[in-house]
C-alpha cells in the first residue's frame, strides 16, 4: 500500500516527482505494471488514487492536525484539472 499511496500523493507534495515516471524509475514502474496486471489486486486490493489524494486535505492524516500547505493545494488543483483524480471504472 505504501508504493501505491506514494504514486498518488507524491506528485501533489513535490513538483516533478512521480514514482510512475518510467524514465527515472523503470524498476518501480515494472512493479506497478506487474501488480496492476494481477486481477485480484486490480479488482479487490488496489486503492483509489483519488481517495489517496483527498486524504492529503484532511487534518490529522500525517500533517500534524493542520490542513496542507498552499503549494500542495495548488498542485492538487492542477492535477485535478489535468484529470489525475479521475477513477478507473
Amino acid at each position: 500500500p505504501f508504493l501505491e499511496r506514494y504514486a498518488a500523493q507524491l506528485p501533489c507534495l513535490h513538483d516533478d516527482l512521480s514514482p510512475k515516471n518510467r524514465e527515472l524509475y523503470p524498476h518501480l514502474c515494472d512493479w506497478y505494471d506487474a501488480m496492476e496486471a494481477i486481477p485480484v489486486y486490480a479488482s479487490r486490493i488496489r486503492g483509489n488514487e483519488s481517495s489517496w489524494r483527498k486524504v492529503l486535505l484532511m487534518a490529522g492524516y500525517g500533517n500534524g492536525g493542520y490542513g496542507p500547505p498552499r503549494d500542495v493545494v495548488d498542485r492538487m488543483s492542477i492535477l485535478w484539472v489535468q484529470g489525475a483524480f479521475q477513477t478507473e471504472e
